[in-house]
């Protein structure tokens, strides 16, 4: 075999190798951020005229029904009457049930992302004329957590193992290369 056969060859594996750790992670990438919420409303921090009949979030990432919780809490911290949140998409909708009073209101969530992490948080928002609102007071903690679906393997461990697949793959074009020149 020509001397010069020898590096075309090598170069052409390592350029393979390259192409398939690229296909194994760029399709990987957007799994490695978690879900996070985008926008609601009420917005968090508005003072309405007039109580809402619901509260929507939207996330960056679509929700699994069975992982997402969403209360609202009055400033004593009592939650009020509403069903179980519906989810559509990257939204999910919590109907409350009756008029909420003038005052101020927090509403907890906690989701599940896609790549299995919890994701909570709270924001508030006030019903009435601003002399009527009361403070909702300190943001109240997510909700409890649910049990959640055994946890998938995430991008990161399968780019890891792409990695290690590229190392011991380069490794061994170079060793081989080494012993073919000897």
């Amino acid at each position: 075999m020509p001397a010069s056969y020898r590096p075309a060859r090598i170069a052409a594996l390592v350029g393979g190798l390259l192409l398939l750790a690229v296909g194994v992670l760029a399709p990987a990438a957007p799994a490695w951020a978690h879900n996070e919420l985008t926008a609601s409303a009420p917005a968090d921090g508005a003072r309405l005229a007039a109580p809402p009949r619901q509260v929507v979030l939207t996330f960056a990432q679509r929700l699994d029904q069975r992982y997402t919780q969403i209360v609202v809490t009055d400033g004593h911290r009592e939650p009020m009457p509403a069903r179980q949140p519906t989810v559509s998409g990257t939204s999910a909708t919590l109907d409350l049930e009756g008029d909420l009073p003038d005052g101020g209101y927090t509403v907890a969530y906690r989701v599940v992302s896609p790549d299995g992490h919890p994701v909570q948080g709270a924001l508030t928002f006030s019903v009435g004329p601003a002399t009527a609102a009361a403070s909702p007071g300190a943001p109240i903690a997510a909700p409890p957590p649910a049990e959640t679906e055994s946890r998938r393997p995430t991008s990161a461990i399968l780019g890891a193992g792409a990695a290690a697949a590229l190392a011991i793959a380069g490794g061994w074009a170079v060793r081989h290369r080494r012993a073919r020149a000897r």
